[in-house]
Parts: structure tokens; C-alpha cells; sequence
């Protein structure tokens, strides 16, 4: 069916010159553009749609995106029109603002509370549970509150995400299967590969803010500090990260895991092109799913991560759906080191 609708103001699109729908677990916030050339009800200036709008877009009546609009760029003359209305996601206003009321502090709390209270101001509901405790957490005034958010998450062992529903989700990575594979050659025409080591560093240090009890030792209430490395990377690239929500070694070393395997598998990324927006049983790609890929031009048959969609539809492409995969062990803790095939 491949049939994409865009809501807003009383009007629904069907007709459009081009669409973009992006969702990445790398950010809270998907977005929706498109381009209305030739294809509108009437003159603008008679539309009911107005800046702000909520608005929906769904992909054979499956929930995309769900938010405000933030754009409308619109050129017209005696032998053309060009409209495109754009917005994100509703937690796109956890991307751009900041906290204004209290509590800004928190002690002996969970990932969950703490983040549902960081996203209240704004209407926005929290689903998914973290029941990680954080021993103390605070809101550094005029950071933006995703900042905040991905600070208590990471030392969760949780990935924000907007799945389009207008939502927080607090998920684990990759838990759920995709009904299809990706195969080079069979349903992906393309594939790109983006391997970086500009934010790959050989040793991984954090340093925490003590918080002492009866169970610690001296140097965890004082100055609680931990290490890993990267033997992927050769030659001497330290990095020392501070961290207010590890407050003994054992969180140190925990969060300098996850540090670790998130810059690691961002650092060797894949994209391939698929055809149309659905898999065979309808249901429409998603991230944070278990995908197999399988491409002999790299040697690859393996499970791994989608972390990012992008759908598109022009007249050069038609419906096509660019999928991005990272290593399974991405968004986590784990001791196992990510490689790539141009890794020694």
C-alpha cells in the first residue's frame, strides 16, 4: 500500500512533490518535510493551517511522527508554487529548551522518576520503566533537558527515543526482531558505509562525585574514578569524561562502558537503500529493532541494530526507505570490542 498522509489544520495531504520522515535513536525528536508543489487546496492564505499546529503523518495508518509545525516555506509566481511544511516530533521541545521550575535536584531516585519529572513542564508523558536508582542527580541550570535526559538514561542502561506517538520512550536496545532482513542484492539496491575514528578514543576514564555510605570505601567517597580501553585504537588517544551520576568506582567503570561501546559503534555505521516503506507483513520499519543483514560485498551475515530511518518519496526515487544499522552491542555495557572489516 506504501500510502503516506499529513495532517494538520483539518486538511490531510495525500498528493506531494516529496516527503522526508526521519526517526534516529541518536535523537529524541523525528521530523516530517514535505513538499507540496502543485498539490494544496486553493490559495495559503485561506488555509486554516497556522505555525504551530499540531500535526500527524502516518505510513499506512501507521503512526509516524506527531507534533507541532516549526516551518512553512512557501514560493509562488504566475506559473508555479512551491510549498513545504515541516515539524517534529513533540519532544523536539525537550531538544531546544531548558528547566525553569524545581525540584532540579534529586536523591536516591529512578531513571524513570527522574526523567518523567525532567519532561512534565512540557506535557510530555514518559513510557517504558527504568527502575535504576541514581544516588544523586542534578539538573545543571540552562542546559537543554535532553542533555539531562541522556545523562540519567546512559547511566541507566536505557536509549530515549520518540517511536512518533508523541511520547518519551525509555527503551533497551534492540530486544524486538524485525518480520524482515536487510540483503544486498535482494531487497537493498545501495549500501553506504561510514567508518570514523574521530571520536574513538584508546582509554576511556570517568571520574564521579563521591557519595558515601557504610558499604564504601574512602577513595569511592572521595574521588571514585574508573577506566576501560578501546584496543581498536592503536596509538595513545585518552579521553577522561567527568560524571556527576557515578558516585562509586563500579558506576565509574559502568558508565565508561557505555561511553565506549556508544562512540564505537556510531564510529562504524552502515546505511542501505530498500525499496518502499513496509516490510513483507505490512508493518513499517522501525528503529531500535534486531535486524540480519546480510552483504558479501562486506563480508557480513550477522545480526545488527537499526539506530535510524529515513523515508523518502520523489520522482526520481519513488517510495524508498534508507535504514541504518550499528553493532548490537552499541547502546550498552557490554566487554565486547566493535570491530569493523578494516579493523586489524
Amino acid at each position: 500500500m506504501n500510502e503516506l498522509i499529513f495532517s494538520a489544520g483539518g486538511y490531510s495531504f495525500k498528493k506531494y512533490s516529496s516527503v522526508e520522515v526521519v526517526k534516529t535513536m541518536m535523537a529524541i525528536a523525528g521530523y516530517t518535510e514535505i513538499v507540496l508543489a502543485d498539490y494544496y487546496p486553493g490559495k495559503h492564505t485561506s488555509w486554516k493551517i497556522k505555525m504551530g499546529d499540531a500535526f500527524e503523518t502516518k505510513i499506512d495508518n501507521q503512526l509516524r511522527c506527531s507534533g507541532y509545525i516549526e516551518d512553512i516555506n512557501i514560493s509562488y509566481g504566475s506559473q508555479s508554487n512551491h510549498v513545504v511544511i515541516s515539524g517534529r516530533d513533540k519532544t523536539g521541545d525537550l531538544v531546544d529548551c531548558g528547566r525553569e521550575v524545581l525540584p532540579n535536584e534529586w536523591k536516591n531516585d529512578t531513571v524513570s522518576n527522574i526523567v518523567q519529572a525532567l519532561c512534565s513542564p512540557f506535557g510530555i508523558t514518559v513510557s517504558g520503566n527504568c527502575a535504576v536508582k541514581i544516588d544523586s542527580f542534578k539538573y545543571e541550570e540552562g542546559e537543554p533537558v535532553y542533555v539531562a535526559i541522556m545523562r540519567a538514561c546512559r547511566f541507566g542502561g536505557v536509549v530515549p527515543i520518540s517511536i512518533g506517538d508523541g511520547k518519551l520512550t525509555l527503551a533497551k536496545s534492540g530486544t524486538e526482531n524485525s518480520s524482515d532482513g536487510i540483503e544486498l542484492g535482494v531487497n537493498a539496491t545501495n549500501a553506504q558505509i561510514e567508518f570514523s575514528d574521530r571520536e574513538r578514543f584508546s582509554s576511556y576514564s570517568v571520574k564521579g562525585l563521591g557519595c558515601g555510605n557504610d558499604n564504601k570505601t574512602m577513595a569511592d567517597y572521595i574521588s571514585p574514578a574508573s577506566s576501560v580501553t578501546d584496543s581498536v585504537i592503536k596509538r595513545s588517544r585518552p579521553i577522561v569524561l567527568l560524571s556527576d551520576v557515578a558516585t562509586d568506582s563500579g558506576k565509574c567503570r559502568d558508565v565508561a562502558k557505555y561511553e565506549r561501546q556508544l562512540r564505537a559503534g556510531l564510529s562504524r555505521k552502515r546505511t542501505y537503500r530498500v525499496i518502499g516503506w513496509a516490510q513483507k507483513n505490512g508493518t513499517i520499519w522501525q528503529i531500535n529493532k534486531k535486524v540480519r543483514v546480510k552483504d558479501d560485498r562486506s563480508g557480513i551475515d550477522k545480526n545488527m541494530l537499526i539506530y535510524d530511518l529515513r523515508f523518502c518519496a520523489n520522482a526520481d526515487e519513488g517510495k524508498t526507505t534508507y535504514i541504518g544499522v550499528v553493532d548490537m552491542d552499541t547502546f550498552g555495557s557490554a566487554d565486547t570490542i566493535i570491530k569493523g572489516e578494516f579493523d586489524a
